[in-house]
């Protein structure tokens, strides 16, 4: 398996992105499919509990980018990132070596808080 970069360097694309009209068409579908599930009085396919799990995991995921530990779930209700989502980041102590700082992204400047 290549890795991103040498995949980068080789010209190949590691993921095919779908195209804007498939990416469309989903939300349209998941959309209908929750005022479906209201008239119908049924659960929709894409539940609002599992919807939320799935950013509490992703938020824990850049939380440790940041702060290069191991973060648990659920979140600590006083954590900066669970009350205030990418924006707590800039609050955490970072790491000095992580990238995500260095690069400057996901809303965290380049400097390094210790």
């Amino acid at each position: 398996m290549l890795l991103a970069r040498e995949a980068h360097e080789e010209g190949k694309r590691l993921l095919e992105m779908p195209q804007r009209r498939e990416i469309l068409d989903t939300f349209t579908a998941l959309h209908a499919d929750f005022i479906r599930a209201i008239v119908d009085d049924r659960d929709p396919v894409a539940r609002g509990d599992v919807g939320l799990r799935c950013l509490e995991a992703a938020l824990a995921a850049y939380e440790s980018a940041v702060t290069g530990r191991t973060v648990s779930l659920p979140l600590d209700r006083s954590d900066p990132v669970y009350l205030r989502g990418i924006d707590g980041l800039r609050e955490l102590s970072g790491w000095e070596g992580s990238p995500t700082l260095r690069a400057g992204i996901l809303g965290v400047g380049k400097e390094v808080r210790s």
